[in-house]
Order: C-alpha cells, then sequence, then structure tokens
C-alpha cells in the first residue's frame, strides 16, 4: 500500500508549499495519514494489488447485522403505510418545528376552516419505533385540529421505519396554544 501513501504525501507537501505557513501543520499530520493508509486493508484493493479502487458491495461488511429482523409480510404493510386516521395531539414534532405551529399559519387557518377538518389534506408523517408518529408536513394542521376535543385527522404514512425513535420530541397536544 506504499503508493497510496507516496500519493497522498506529494499531495499534502504541494498543499504545504503553496499555502504560506501551513507547511509546519501539514508537515504535523503527514506521518498519521501515511500509517492511516498504509493500514488500509488489502480487501480494499482489487486482487491483483493495483491501486484501483474496488467498492465494497458486500453490506454485511459495513454494518452489524440487526439485532431482530424487522419482517413486512403482505398483510401488515397496508397497516404500516397508506392513509390513517389518528389523534392530532399524539403525533410527534419535527425537530425544526419543536415550539408547535405558526402561530401566524394557526390564526389564519383558524380564521378560514374554523373547527372543521372536513377535507383537510392528509398529513404527511414517518412512521417509527412504537408505531410512533413525526409529522413530515402538516404541523399547523395538526395544531389546529388538536384544538378540536376528540377529533381525528386523515395521516399519510410516506415512510415507515422502525429503527428511527421520537420519543424525546414533543407531541402536537402539549404545544398546543393555550397550554403551559
Amino acid at each position: 500500500m506504499k503508493h497510496w501513501s507516496e500519493l497522498i504525501l506529494l499531495l499534502l507537501l504541494a498543499f504545504a508549499s503553496q499555502a504560506s505557513g501551513a507547511g509546519d501543520a501539514v508537515r504535523g499530520i503527514v506521518k498519521p495519514v501515511v500509517q492511516l493508509i498504509d493500514d488500509v486493508p488489502a480487501s480494499c484493493v482489487t486482487p491483483s494489488g493495483s491501486s484501483s479502487f474496488q467498492p465494497i458491495t458486500d453490506p454485511s461488511r459495513l454494518l452489524p447485522a440487526p439485532q431482530q429482523p424487522v419482517a413486512l409480510l403482505p398483510e401488515n404493510v397496508a397497516a404500516q403505510t397508506g392513509v390513517l386516521r389518528v389523534k392530532p395531539a399524539e403525533l410527534r414534532l419535527p425537530p425544526t418545528r419543536i415550539e408547535g405551529a405558526d402561530p401566524f399559519k394557526l390564526a389564519d387557518q383558524n380564521r378560514r376552516y374554523g373547527t372543521s377538518t372536513e377535507g383537510m389534506p392528509p398529513i404527511q408523517v414517518t412512521r417509527g419505533a412504537n408505531n410512533e408518529m413525526i409529522i413530515n408536513d402538516g404541523v399547523t394542521r395538526a395544531a389546529r385540529a388538536a384544538m378540536i376535543p376528540g377529533t381525528t385527522v386523515p395521516v399519510e404514512v410516506i415512510e415507515h421505519n422502525p429503527v428511527l425513535n421520537f420519543q424525546h420530541l414533543p407531541r402536537v397536544g402539549e404545544k398546543v396554544p393555550g397550554k403551559p
């Protein structure tokens, strides 16, 4: 693997000669970089030992196997994706809208639609671990519907990833205006 380390060394030295004052910094990292490159396993190059890159195509070499395989049986697929009706207060807020609905948008929707959820487009969600759902699109609609007691809203599950855990995120019902 010496040819890789020599190439990197030449590149670093070329950079050092171009940048004034950077020579000492580059010289300080040359040895660790050369050592890292020399430690690359031979399985990352072609069997002939040439320097051409051979990508790893076996995913089991990149990630550890899951502890419990997730089986999507045909009868369960429809229950995991598609349009469902849920209580809006139970949906999780996305990290980008952690404070809840935009108050100006919420006031506008309340003025236009009042307490009606009839004809409301489905709220797009991702279903994660423990069947928790996080909103991808529709935070304001969910907040407006959460202010109406006992209502359900249509949600469209656009992704199901049982590995994702949303329990650290607040629920829509926790951030409804008028609640502390």
